[in-house]
């Protein structure tokens, strides 16, 4: 008898072994209701064509907005951002910031998002391939309209209490990321290898001023006495939404000061507390960077204020859909 691999029998199967992966492979996307140009459909039947230039050239811009008990906020600021990010690349708004937020809410009906966020990105729209798009867009190319819910902890996540381990790293990512498009591989090469080595997240270090600029997706702060420090807005520094609420938070508490200016890794170790900020973070603690602790490896108290403030703004301007 040979002791190669048994024949088999009726009924058996080569790929045996690989269905267990086969089936994890179906669970990478969790089912739900995805917004596509206009239409609501499964999330299994969501297509675009390979020939979409977000899918060929990162040649699209998106947006994020927070869900709390089933409704968003700021979600104004948020459109005036989309827009004005779509301008900067030279795209059309491809409708009102009021439809935008109508079909946000549907969104969030329809996947019954209590809390969670609502990702939209909307591409220049698909055609074939060149760098250059005016042709395509005098041929009447049109963009691709893309929403769809995550279901996220954000009230709650484990990194409230604990803080966030920062990794800083060279920030290698395009110089252009006061727009907010989806070019977004040198923040997940980054974030990907400082998890490999147990960090919650990482903070960009620019490489000639050697200032931090901003988190992989949130904006960076510490704190020194009553004072609550972010780096100024500028090309490497995306306008983030709850950075500017916190910094409005900020300016209307008593015994509170915002400064803007920049600061490297030894300022942000040396201080009295350190934070990050963003639609799925809110305000959460930054109790060690680069494997150092931060105010005693403990979320701070303006830390712990600043969120429960911002939570109790967001609560109070809630808008919540209609049907």
């Amino acid at each position: 008898m040979s002791k190669g691999c048994p024949a088999l029998q009726q009924g058996d199967s080569a790929l045996t072994e690989e269905e267990p992966s086969q089936k994890e492979q179906k669970q990478l996307i969790t089912p739900s209701t995805v917004y596509l140009n206009g239409e609501f459909v499964p999330s299994d039947q969501a297509k675009v064509s390979v020939f979409d230039r977000g899918f060929l050239f990162g040649d699209a811009i998106y947006e994020v907005v927070s869900v709390i008990h089933g409704g968003i906020f700021d979600e104004v600021p948020h459109m005036e951002r989309l827009e004005r990010s779509l301008a900067k690349v030279g795209m059309p708004m491809p409708m009102s910031q009021e439809q935008f937020v109508h079909t946000i809410l549907e969104v969030v009906d329809r996947n019954e998002l209590d809390e969670g966020v609502v990702y939209m990105q909307i591409t220049r729209g698909a055609g074939d391939r060149t760098f250059t798009y005016n042709s395509l867009v005098d041929a009447g190319m049109t963009q691709n309209i893309v929403m769809f819910a995550q279901h996220l902890n954000l009230l709650n996540a484990p990194a409230i209490e604990s803080g966030l381990s920062i990794k800083t790293v060279p920030d290698i990512r395009w110089r252009r990321c006061d727009i907010k498009t989806v070019q977004l591989l040198g923040a997940s090469l980054s974030k990907t290898a400082a998890a490999r080595e147990g960090y919650n997240g990482i903070w960009f270090v620019d490489p000639d001023t050697h200032m931090i600029t901003e988190g992989d997706s949130n904006n960076t702060f510490i704190v020194q006495g009553n004072t609550v420090i972010s780096p100024g807005l500028h090309r490497n520094v995306l306008p983030g939404i709850t950075r500017n609420v916190v910094k409005e938070i900020v300016e209307a508490a008593e015994g509170l000061e915002f400064e803007e200016a920049d600061f490297g890794v030894d300022a942000a170790l040396a201080a009295d507390e350190a934070f990050a900020t963003s639609a799925g973070l809110f305000v959460t603690g930054v109790t060690s960077l680069d494997g150092r602790p931060i105010s005693g490896s403990k979320v701070g108290p303006i830390t712990k204020r600043l969120r429960k403030l911002y939570i109790e703004r967001a609560l109070e301007h809630l808008t919540i859909s209609d049907n």
